[in-house]
């Protein structure tokens, strides 16, 4: 547990792989980031129990890598404006996100944001994703696909949004719900929809 400006829970920056298993990580202040992985030239891999933020910019799990990004968490908390649940961003390689439960409170907060410049994106949400102020989802690669996976039982509320030229599937097995906007914006290449569940709510 920190607690100030800027005090991450923990910082974990390498020139080679970057690994993070963590079991509670629990900050409070602006830019106090939960668990910060940085590697520019190799991969970042993310193993984390409950992540709990509470602060201006202060992100739950923030992963940059010029590789491969793994994250996989149990769940995630953030409170504060722009305190993304998890973001990832890698430059040169793939990125897959598995995560129970994320809720985000903050003005322009997203659930879970992912950008990759070269590789494929993959999402598997088994708990409720919720962004009360933004997108619950939203990614975008720019040269690969997108998988995301909504588990059964699971609500993925805030809306989500996903970019890829090389196309986009989303298999839902729970509930996607736009709170006070779309449910599900797609663009760029194809765009594969397979609701299992029948439920996507815009409002």
């Amino acid at each position: 547990r920190t607690a100030g400006i800027e005090a991450h829970g923990i910082l974990a920056e390498a020139s080679a792989k970057a690994r993070v298993v963590a079991t509670t990580v629990d900050t409070a202040g602006n830019g106090a980031v939960g668990i910060l992985a940085i590697s520019n030239a190799d991969a970042v891999e993310v193993q984390a129990g409950q992540v709990t933020t509470a602060g201006e910019g202060a992100v739950g799990i923030d992963a940059s890598a010029g590789g491969d990004i793994s994250v996989a968490a149990t769940g995630v908390e953030t409170a504060g404006e722009g305190a993304h649940g998890i973001r990832a961003q890698s430059s040169g390689g793939d990125i897959d996100i598995a995560t129970g439960g994320v809720d985000v409170t903050g003005a322009a907060a997203v659930a879970v944001a992912a950008v990759a410049e070269t590789g494929d994106v993959s999402i598997r949400a088994t708990g409720d994703v919720r962004s009360a102020q933004s997108w619950a989802i939203d990614a975008s690669a720019a040269a690969g696909s997108i998988l995301l996976e909504v588990g059964a039982g699971s609500a993925v509320e805030g809306g989500v949004r996903l970019h890829s030229l090389s196309g986009s599937t989303i298999n839902i097995n729970g509930e996607i719900i736009g709170a006070g906007g779309d449910a599900l914006v797609v663009s760029g290449g194809a765009a594969t929809v397979n609701n299992h569940s029948n439920t996507i709510i815009g409002s």
